[in-house]
């Protein structure tokens, strides 16, 4: 193990720490500091690292210590993207509103003349902007470019609380959804409330540039009852 210690007069001051018997010894790599022989005002003023005439013991335990520190994984953060947030239930029981919106996706985009097209990833993002009013999700589809269904994201009615959000992500190398992908969300209040808020974010890169951009959600069909008795 070499440590380089700071520059003095130009020169880097190359210390070999030697652990022997379960003890770091730099008495030896002290004593060929340029510095070791200079006074205590003067060691500042040059800005050397220093070591003292005496061995430095430090245990070895320490060592070893470090050693797995820096060798460990670093703690991922949790996650921030997801439909984390989705209580699943049993059923979704009676609704007084239902709407089912219709979110255009990107999976690829031409974005020249006589070129490939560029892969996009896609992030379907679902806010319940009401402050009491719990949304009921009862399906989000995906459906490709021919109308075909894809992949079902919900596999059971979940509730969306009060200013909480869901996330649905596709891929940049998942290309089956084409230029004309979409999201159909079903959706439903139990009482009148805010709409659901639904939005998709594409984002890529062709070469150094990159391509980003938000398509808005559109209701294709709705329903309005009356309010359930409570």
């Amino acid at each position: 193990m070499r440590i380089i210690a700071a520059m003095t007069g130009g020169t880097a001051v190359r210390l070999r720490a030697v652990a022997t018997r379960g003890v770091l010894d730099l008495h030896g790599a002290a004593r060929r500091c340029p510095s070791a022989g200079v006074p205590p005002r003067r060691r500042r003023s040059l800005g050397a690292l220093w070591y003292p005439a005496q061995p430095v013991r430090w245990p070895l335990v320490l060592l070893l210590s470090s050693a797995v520190i820096a060798c460990s994984e670093p703690v991922r953060a949790p996650e921030l993207v997801g439909p984390r947030n989705l209580k699943v239930l049993a059923e979704a029981g009676p609704l007084a509103i239902e709407r089912v919106v219709y979110v255009p996706i990107y999976s690829s985009l031409y974005l020249a003349d006589h070129a490939e097209p560029i892969d996009l990833a896609a992030t379907l993002s679902l806010r319940n902007v009401s402050q009491s009013t719990p949304v009921v999700l009862t399906a989000v589809d995906y459906y490709d470019s021919d109308g075909a269904l894809v992949r079902a994201m919900l596999d059971a009615p979940a509730e969306l609380g009060p200013l909480m959000s869901a996330e649905y992500f596709v891929s940049r190398a998942d290309r089956v959804g084409g230029s004309g992908a979409n999201f159909l969300v079903h959706w439903g209040l139990r009482e009148p409330g805010p709409d659901l808020l639904v939005e998709a974010i594409m984002h890529g890169r062709d070469g150094n540039a990159g391509v980003s951009f938000l398509t808005e959600g559109r209701v294709v069909e709705e329903a309005a009852r009356k309010p359930v008795a409570k």
